[in-house]
């Protein structure tokens, strides 16, 4: 148990920064919705901040997925499955190009975005609140999904068994002696 007091530290910070993270928004958000009187906006940009969460969420999913030991000594007729890390490579690989590509264009598609909201909402600085909840909310999102993957999901899926102890083969019968 003692192996997994680092890991099981690791998660409840990270955990505690999303929360925090999280809070930080959410009160953001009924601030700005105080300040400008208007519980619709303060709703929307809340409804903007999940959608743009959960497309950090799952591209951090994405670049998350933990990869299989596969120099590790084989023993029965089967492997592990290694097609969702596959695809998890490649749709990364694809990913950063198209993204280091078009980084211009995502930034003239962020700022449309967020004057067409800031337009909608009606309210004074709606365009910098929807851009800055867009912004903050994915990349919050990403990092949430990326952690969660890599930490929490590897954590489940590596096995708790414990390794043999190596058989000294020096020693008649290959078993250890201590003499």
């Amino acid at each position: 148990m003692a192996e997994n007091k680092p890991v099981e530290a690791k998660l409840k910070f990270w955990e505690a920064l999303a929360l925090g993270a999280l809070f930080i928004e959410a009160m953001a958000l009924v601030a700005y919705g105080g300040a400008t009187l208007s519980f619709l906006a303060a709703a929307v940009l809340f409804l903007l901040a999940l959608a743009s969460a959960a497309s950090g969420g799952i591209l951090g999913f994405i670049f998350g997925v933990p990869r299989y030991r596969s120099d590790a000594s084989i023993t029965g007729n089967f492997l592990h499955n290694s097609n969702l890390e596959q695809i998890s490579d490649w749709l990364t690989k694809i990913l950063v190009g198209a993204t280091l590509v078009q980084l211009d264009r995502i930034g003239a598609a962020i700022g449309a975005v967020s004057r067409e909201i800031g337009n909608q909402l009606g309210v004074s600085s709606g365009s910098t609140a929807a851009c800055s909840v867009m912004v903050f909310s994915f990349f919050t999102g990403f990092m949430w999904g990326y952690l969660w993957i890599s930490l929490r999901v590897r954590g489940e899926m590596d096995p708790k068994i414990p390794l043999p102890a190596p058989i000294d083969t020096a020693a008649p019968g290959g078993s250890a002696t201590n003499e």
